[in-house]
């Protein structure tokens, strides 16, 4: 599928869709690019962006799904907010320090994550789930001292479920219990923002956390049981 729209003020977008399925193996992909410059000043933008979902069948109900996405959001212009003076004598404008201080942002991150599914029994399923991400960030704000912000990051986890689907109350019952962990490491500074420019560097961290959890959840279903009461099937509801 291909899709392309514009608009007022440069605003352009195109989309590609692709997807498929073979034997063992199904994707799908969706890919984007978006360009707008915007009603006011300082107000520009633009996002690209590629998604794949891709599913592989590994025999005796066994499943691993992988998921990507890749973001590059190059500009994304802060114009702010306009006093009712202002506004009223230029709605197009941008507020005077941003222009000063070239407000705005950039971003540009991939994410990768994966889900493999097993039966382990009679209704009973284990997941095993891991996912990365790196993310590199710039703010430019409307001030002077530490009004650049940076930040690259990197963070990653996963978990391990198990799924238990049978009756409880002579009523469908899903019991489902895990374990998940998550780690989080930024390398972040500030410099001073001189006219849109990295000044002097004022501030420069690395933060780092972490976490681990258990879980246990209890999914009972009264749809069914209420349906039975009333003379229906659940394969008669839409």
């Amino acid at each position: 599928e291909v899709h392309a729209s514009a608009g007022g003020y440069g605003y352009q977008r195109l989309q590609l869709k692709a997807g498929g399925a073979g034997e063992r193996v199904g994707y799908l992909l969706n890919a984007s690019n978006t360009p707008y410059d915007g009603y006011r000043e300082l107000s520009r933008f633009e996002n690209r962006q590629l998604t794949g979902r891709f599913t592989i069948d590994l025999d005796n109900d066994r499943e691993l799904l992988a998921v990507v996405n890749l973001t590059d959001q190059p500009v994304s212009d802060d114009p702010g907010g306009l006093t009712a003076e202002l506004a009223a004598t230029n709605p197009r404008a941008a507020w005077p320090s941003h222009v000063t201080f070239r407000a705005g942002e950039a971003l540009d991150q991939q994410r990768i994550g994966f889900v493999y599914s097993m039966p382990l029994g009679t209704n009973q399923t284990l997941s095993v789930r891991n996912y990365y991400v790196w993310r590199d960030f710039e703010n430019s704000l409307p001030f002077t001292n530490g009004g650049i912000v940076t930040f690259e990051r990197f963070y990653a986890g996963g978990g391990v479920s198990y799924t238990y689907d049978g009756f409880w109350l002579d009523r469908p019952n899903r019991l489902v219990v895990g374990i998940d962990y998550d780690n989080q490491d930024d390398d972040r500074r500030r410099f001073n923002n001189v006219a849109g420019t990295r000044g002097a560097m004022t501030f420069d961290q690395n933060e780092n956390v972490s976490s681990i959890g258990l879980f246990i959840q209890n999914e009972l279903s009264i749809t069914e049981k209420l349906l039975l009461t009333m003379g229906l099937r659940v394969d008669e509801v839409e």
